[in-house]
């Protein structure tokens, strides 16, 4: 289970679109968040793409959480 300190949590289910799934997370680490804890989790619902690679990469000041579903639904 995940628990968490942050204002805002922004859950993002994905499956297949690392492409949107870069561009989301980009437009997140640009916007402006001063005073706020924020994080981001991504739920990756049983893709094949490169999701868990892109989830790996560090964004700063920004947290991001990675869950993965076995089965797609």
């Amino acid at each position: 289970m995940h628990t968490s300190n942050a204002d805002i949590t922004v859950v993002i289910c994905t499956r297949n679109r690392v492409d949107s799934l870069r561009a989301t997370l980009s437009a997140l680490a640009r916007a402006d968040r001063a005073g706020l804890q924020c994080e981001i989790v991504v739920v990756d619902n049983g893709g094949t793409d490169s999701t868990p690679q892109l989830v790996g990469e560090p964004i700063p000041g920004l947290p991001v959480h990675y869950f993965r579903e076995e089965r797609p639904g």
